[in-house]
């Protein structure tokens, strides 16, 4: 989680392993906060991170590295497909 918290500048918060009685929980929660951005800086942190800690809880055989990875890939596709539509929505203005 240390890679993961430098790369994304992200602060991440897991609940206790066990329950008020001492018996173990089946499933923990994860807050993730990102004070060193703002914005929309802020949120791609904040998603990428979420991304990661999704990937790596779904399938233990990925390493916090390879999900940061994936979820880095993942937000590049977002960006592009998102660069594309605002390219396609210009060229319509344009055209009218």
């Amino acid at each position: 989680m240390q890679l993961l918290r430098e790369v994304t500048k992200c602060v991440i918060r897991v609940d206790d392993r066990n329950d008020a009685n001492g018996c173990l929980k089946s499933a923990r929660t994860v807050r993730v906060t990102c004070p060193s951005f703002t914005g929309v800086e802020r949120e791609r942190a904040v998603q990428q991170c979420c991304r990661a800690i999704e990937i790596v809880s779904a399938n233990e055989e990925f390493s916090v590295d390879q999900a940061l990875s994936m979820a880095l890939a993942e937000q590049d596709v977002k960006d592009e497909e998102r660069r594309l539509a605002e390219e396609f929505e210009r060229s319509r203005e344009d055209e009218a």
